[in-house]
């Protein structure tokens, strides 16, 4: 599914206005949930991905920590006060560079609560009957499938729900603001091509206040039909186009570093899990095997090695459950489909 498919599930805003992509000042008209979310549309043929988005269909999905925009909140754009280049481009080379660390901007998102942090993943502290709010997601799934009253089990749920719901809502958010851009880029892209063709093309209203990187306004209207004009209004949309299109690419660069972020987090589990001493490791599984085969001849005399067997059976039942857990925590964590649904070609 690309950007057009994913963009279907959601009404964002039309862009049949000058004003509606730039400011009287210039400045780019930046993604904000309260003014530019509209709904969520997709009713039926729903597929794995669009689960994240149907939780929100009445009601638009907003950041924990407050935020208005990833594009702004997060990934620190305006680029440049004078927004004449507000993108990021570089100059010693041709094309986009991408000059900020990434990972410290996914660290700054764990930070402020907007997404599941590793220590939400995976953590030692163990479930004492009480604490379901400080154990990781893989204890608590784990705790789910033991002998734990009907109170505690709603309590454990309640908390997987709760650190499952902080990446569904910021995934969704993504959704949202992504498609704003992705749209404004697909009308600045429609206008420029009608301007290429024709030095008298009607352009959309309020076309002055677009500006071009000498900063000269643009002119439309009878005014405007000369190749001078034109020329000014080409370079005007064309450099409009960097500052969407930069974003977008920030947008879908962030995804790769999240994808980054969980897969070290998960490489961390998975390697605790079968080097540690803690329960479940292989570590742990060999050590009690050992310890019991060691006693092999005690449990041969006395139960017919109906003991031992039952030992090995307990433990190769928690080294599986174990193995769940870790499944578990991979689909959960599985966002490299969102990665390929946003890798298209601007």
């Amino acid at each position: 599914m690309d950007a057009t498919t994913t963009c279907g599930l959601v009404t964002p805003p039309t862009f049949l206005n000058y004003n509606k992509i730039v400011t009287s000042t210039n400045s780019l008209v930046e993604f904000n949930m309260s003014s530019n979310y509209t709904s969520f549309k997709a009713k039926s043929d729903m597929n794995a991905f669009t689960t994240y988005l149907t939780s929100f269909e009445t009601s638009s999905p907003s950041l924990p920590s407050d935020k208005k925009s990833i594009v702004t909140g997060y990934l620190g754009y305006p680029v440049d006060s004078t927004y004449s280049k507000d993108y990021y481009v570089s100059t010693a080379t041709t094309g986009y560079t991408q000059f900020r660390d990434l990972s410290g901007v996914v660290s700054a998102i764990v930070t402020a609560g907007d997404l599941c942090s590793s220590n939400d993943i995976y953590n030692s502290n163990v479930f004492n009957g009480s604490n379901s709010g400080s154990i990781s997601l893989a204890t608590l799934y784990q705790t789910l499938g033991t002998a734990i009253t009907t109170t505690q089990q709603t309590q454990v749920q309640s908390n997987i729900d709760k650190l499952q719901n902080k990446n569904k809502t910021f995934y969704s958010f993504f959704v949202y603001e992504y498609c704003y851009y992705n749209t404004m880029y697909t009308a600045l892209l429609t206008e420029y091509f009608k301007e290429y063709s024709s030095v008298s093309n009607i352009s959309l209203s309020n076309i002055a206040y677009l500006k071009d990187s000498s900063g000269t306004a643009c002119v439309s209207g009878d005014t405007g039909k000369t190749t001078a004009n034109q020329t000014t209004r080409l370079d005007a949309i064309t450099i409009t186009l960097a500052r969407v299109n930069s974003r977008l690419i920030d947008m879908r660069s962030l995804l790769t570093a999240i994808n980054s972020y969980y897969l070290t987090s998960v490489q961390t589990m998975q390697t605790i899990l079968n080097s540690n001493i803690g329960a479940g490791s292989d570590a742990d599984v060999e050590a009690k095997i050992m310890a019991l085969n060691s006693q092999a001849k005690v449990v041969q005399t006395s139960q017919d090695q109906s003991t031992f067997r039952q030992g090995i059976v307990e433990y190769t039942s928690e080294k599986n459950r174990y193995s769940n857990v870790l499944l578990g925590i991979y689909a959960f964590l599985n966002i490299a489909i969102i990665a390929v649904i946003f890798n298209i070609k601007e």
